[in-house]
């Protein structure tokens, strides 16, 4: 679980949000900080990193004096998946946060929520996808716990899905080479649901598409979205599968040959921060994940654009949020 802070732009209390020239959402960030705690792994280490990560991220808010009411704090979907397969209890695990974040900031007075599959669907396609694109495309967020995502129906109303499973969390024994059956079958969905199926435009985001992406396509790290194919999903598969120094040694050549100081100083940066966040055999289960999906997802019949949002893929879901409750404040100001 990625623990995030973004510090914004404010004019009078209000946040200015505009569109880009590609019809993106954009917005003034002064910082962004992320620490990734995998607190959805529910260990006593697991735990107390994430606490860490709290602690640290408060003293950063603190120095840039964000009043509290301009911060909000909740816990992934991922992560109450995992504490309902462990019942465990909700409430409990958020009163302990809650306070080790009053200890730090004490005027702070929100309970730590958790974001359900559905609200966490709904503020990542906000999020990632171009509002131009709102009607034909579909967002798939995999998860390290879980994989969920959405789209708009014919009728405008947004419709969500998820799955009991992620890249991190995925029942596979190290010899298996291809997915298990009861997971083969629930990907089906995307197939056969025409809502899903009929988009032309499937954005991603998620950890294992930013390492597929970190290391075939290096030498787009100062892209905001990388359009990738089928073909190259089977190749990270194929990739992953195998050798693992094999694919480091093919991302670290890309990285070596990329003549821009800046932009291989940034390919290499991103090239070990996913060798320090996947290990070989989550990368391998990731990888059979993300093809599977694709598989599913790509037929002959309709010719589909896949993209993943490299700049804020980790804030997709706080971006989403902040258009939702500005937008929100306008509509109540002229109402």
């Amino acid at each position: 679980m990625y623990i995030s802070v973004v510090y914004l732009v404010l004019n009078s209390q209000d946040l200015q949000v505009t569109l880009g020239r590609e019809g993106r959402y954009i917005y003034n960030i002064i910082k962004d900080s992320s620490i990734n705690a995998n607190f959805a792994d529910l260990t006593g280490s697991a735990s107390e990193a994430a606490k860490t990560a709290i602690r640290e991220l408060i003293a950063l808010i603190n120095k840039q004096k964000v009043s509290e009411n301009h911060i909000y704090i909740a816990f992934s979907s991922g992560v109450l998946q995992e504490v309902k397969n462990k019942r465990m209890n909700p409430d409990s695990i958020s009163r302990v946060f809650t306070e080790v974040v009053k200890t730090a900031m004490p005027a702070y007075n929100r309970p730590i929520e958790f974001l359900t599959p559905d609200l966490e669907a709904r503020y990542t396609n906000i999020g990632i996808v171009l509002p131009r694109f709102k009607e034909k495309s579909v967002s798939i967020d995999i998860g390290g716990g879980n994989t969920k995502g959405g789209y708009y129906n014919n009728s405008g109303n947004f419709e969500s899905f998820s799955l009991p499973f992620g890249s991190r969390f995925l029942t596979m024994r190290p010899q298996d080479t291809t997915l298990p059956e009861n997971i083969r079958s629930e990907l089906t969905m995307f197939y056969q649901k025409p809502g899903i199926q009929n988009k032309k435009e499937v954005f991603f985001l998620g950890g294992i598409v930013w390492a597929m992406v970190n290391m075939l396509y290096p030498e787009k790290a100062n892209a905001d979205y990388i359009e990738f194919t089928p073909a190259d999903v089977m190749s990270f598969k194929r990739y992953a599968s195998g050798d693992f120094e094999a694919l480091i040694n093919y991302s670290a050549d890309k990285v070596n040959r990329i003549t821009d100081p800046e932009l291989a100083l940034k390919a290499r940066a991103n090239l070990n921060a996913t060798q320090n966040t996947f290990t070989a055999e989550n990368l391998r289960r990731g990888a059979l994940l993300l093809a599977g999906i694709t598989t599913e997802l790509n037929i002959p019949t309709i010719k589909k654009r896949y993209y993943f949002l490299s700049k804020g893929s980790h804030i997709a879901w706080v971006t989403g949020y902040v258009v939702t409750n500005i937008t929100d404040r306008y509509r109540n100001a002229t109402e």
